[in-house]
């Protein structure tokens, strides 16, 4: 995966020492205010409906990410955290700095720009904070071990055979059901906040489940984020290895033009012809020489890339929908029970009706009822 070089001017992801009067973050009380600054500019630039490349977005996410660096750099000056702590005894409210790594990784992907080496760059960084939230998570004890296969497989490090897509239709399907966990365990806080007489414990223990449901989701849309950003980087690597073999042949045949121009000057006077239509067959030749005889692109390597990119998730997606629509067709009421899906009201009735159905094809056709012959 992309790692950010010693000399990148980008934010460096290591154990920094900085100065006090750099960060302006002397306390908890401090980073808990920057924090929830760059959280609600997160916020609002992700429900945002501008297109990428509008001007007001891209500040929007250049003070962002301002923001959060900040708050990444005061994370390490004030020592959060240690690499051998474990989720259960880090408490919630230093618990939701971990999404800071990831905040910027997701911010950086969306930094537009025309320049090829500024995209590159943008990306390397981006992937580095990802990597970077993984790792906060893996050393807290917050991965499952399908993701943590996922993550050795990003890495080179996985020695077994994976069925990527597989992986990434479960991906898919876990990240959808921790969103509706996640929006019924909202529904609970709301309702319990309504209530005068409450424990402040079970608040705390269902704001702190909802954060931990929200992280997962947070990892595997890095796993995800990674391999896209990977598959990007190779991209824009072939299409400047395609500039520079263009820039050179450039140059050869410019040389050749140079050569052929003095050989011009130096021929003999050629006499023009005109046909029988009135036609000067001299320039007739002349606008067919320097004209390639196979059709030109019609877009750049970068736009066919994003249009390749932009389908092939477009069709995972369809692929990983049209597998869930297939499983709940045929779902019976025991598979809801072994997956534990119980509370969901609209996959309990679907799978009654299953079982309905079945059992009326039973009744229809009784066992033997297809036997024409006795033995």
């Amino acid at each position: 995966m992309a790692s950010i070089g010693p000399d990148d001017p980008k934010p460096t992801l290591g154990n920094g020492t900085e100065s006090t009067n750099v960060l302006d973050i002397v306390s908890s009380n401090d980073l808990k205010r920057v924090f929830l600054v760059g959280k609600s500019l997160q916020a609002s630039i992700e429900n945002s409906d501008k297109v990428g490349s509008d001007p007001e977005l891209q500040a929007d996410i250049s003070r962002c990410i301002k923001c959060l660096e900040k708050c990444s750099k005061g994370i390490r000056f004030l020592s959060i955290f240690s690499s051998n702590e474990h989720a259960s005894e880090i408490n919630t409210c230093d618990l939701e700095y971990f999404q800071t790594e990831y905040f910027l990784g997701s911010l950086y992907m969306k930094i537009s720009g025309e320049e090829h080496a500024s995209r590159m760059k943008n990306l390397q960084v981006s992937s580095a904070y990802f990597e970077k939230f993984l790792e906060m998570c893996e050393n807290a004890g917050i991965v499952s071990s399908e993701d943590k296969d996922s993550i050795l497989y990003l890495n080179g490090k996985y020695d077994k055979v994976l069925d990527v897509r597989q992986v990434k239709i479960n991906r898919f399907k876990r990240t959808r059901e921790v969103a509706k966990q996640i929006e019924s365990l909202q529904e609970k806080l709301k309702e319990t906040k309504n209530i005068e007489d409450i424990y402040e414990d079970d608040e705390d223990e269902t704001s702190r489940e909802i954060l931990l449901l929200t992280l997962s989701n947070y990892i595997r849309s890095s796993l995800d984020s990674i391999s896209s950003i990977k598959s990007e980087l190779e991209l824009l690597e072939m299409r400047n290895q395609f500039e520079k073999q263009n820039k050179i042949s450039g140059l050869e045949n410019s040389e050749r033009n140079i050569g052929s121009d003095a050989a011009k000057k130096k021929a003999p006077m050629q006499v023009t012809r005109i046909d029988e239509n009135f036609k000067i067959k001299r320039e007739i030749f002349q606008d067919g020489v320097f004209k390639p005889s196979w059709r030109q692109p019609t877009m750049s390597l970068e736009e066919y890339a994003q249009i390749e990119m932009a389908n092939a998730m477009e069709r995972e997606k369809r692929e990983a929908e049209k597998t869930i629509e297939d499983e709940m067709n045929t779902i019976k009421s025991h598979n809801v029970r072994e997956k534990g899906l119980e509370d969901d009201i609209d996959i309990v009735d679907r799978a009654t009706m299953n079982d309905r159905r079945w059992d009326n094809w039973k009744d229809d056709n009784p066992k033997g009822s297809g036997v024409t012959k006795k033995y």
